[in-house]
């Protein structure tokens, strides 16, 4: 009878590790900023369409999205003038073309929605905007100027 108590807790140890082996992971929280959850699919995202450095898996990009976020917050503090609609079809299509696959493929991978690529690239010309707003636009000085 001794035997039959480890016997059962490596039984039941094996099956749970079984159970667990046949999941799939589908999304996480990998962030929390200023009170904004980022999900690992955020992060993927990101890193599909260029937004980020590195790999969606890299801790490079997950502070990045981050970092992202957090000047998302601040260009909607202080928001420049909304980028024309025209703006936003030319910055989504550079999005798709930097993924370099379907929207469809991406919508699988990441959960995101035709309109949801749409914000990414909205937010991507008000952070630009912002940013040329607040610090002026640099022009390249000639060597006469200089």
């Amino acid at each position: 009878m001794r035997w039959l108590r480890p016997f059962l807790t490596l039984m039941l140890v094996t099956s749970a590790a079984v159970s667990m082996a046949g999941q799939t992971l589908i999304d996480r929280v990998v962030a929390k900023v200023n009170g904004t959850v980022i999900l690992l699919s955020d992060v993927r995202a990101a890193a599909i369409f260029g937004l980020v450095e590195g790999p969606a898996d890299s801790e490079l990009a997950v502070e990045e999205t981050g970092q992202r976020t957090l000047l998302v917050e601040e260009v909607n503090r202080f928001p420049p003038p909304e980028p024309a609609a025209e703006a936003v079809d030319a910055e989504l299509d550079r999005l798709r073309v930097r993924a370099g696959t379907s929207l469809e493929d991406v919508e699988r991978k990441t959960g995101l929605s035709g309109d949801n690529v749409r914000l990414l690239a909205r937010d991507r010309l008000r952070i630009q905007g912002y940013i040329d707003q607040r610090f002026g636009v640099t022009v390249p000085l000639t060597d006469e100027q200089v």
